[in-house]
């Protein structure tokens, strides 16, 4: 039963998180329709942006392999590029489904614990007869 708990509450933490993180995103949406239609200016918010404006700097990957690490700046670069908006949208709907889908095998759990016990009770009734 502790089991059952544990995966419940992990459940819950994975589906609010994700709902958080897709609301910042929608946040972020909104900021630019209002700043839109009071200014008449789509003013568009990259991953690049929120970094720089929270003086942050990226990593950088250190690699012996220079392929890799051509690679990886280049991933980053794009990923950089990327609107905020939609990160923060996908990341959260990604994490918000891994705890729909925690919360459906927790239920297929708990029902498969609750059949056994309800197998063993007509079992032993029935031996008792």
């Amino acid at each position: 039963m502790l089991f059952i708990r544990r995966q419940a509450l992990f459940t819950i933490f994975c589906v609010l998180i994700g709902l958080a993180i897709a609301a910042l995103g929608v946040l972020v949406v909104c900021a630019q329709c209002i700043e839109w239609w009071n200014f008449g200016n789509w003013n568009p918010v990259s991953v690049r942006y929120a970094v720089e404006y929270f003086e942050r700097q990226p990593s950088h990957f250190i690699s012996r392999a220079l392929g890799v690490l051509k690679i990886f700046n280049w991933l980053r670069e794009e990923f950089l590029d990327l609107p905020l908006s939609v990160i923060l949208l996908g990341i959260g709907s990604l994490i918000a489904a891994i705890g729909g889908k925690q919360a459906l095998q927790t239920a297929k759990h708990s029902r498969e614990i609750s059949n056994r016990g309800t197998a063993s009770l007509i079992r032993s009734v029935r031996d008792d007869l």
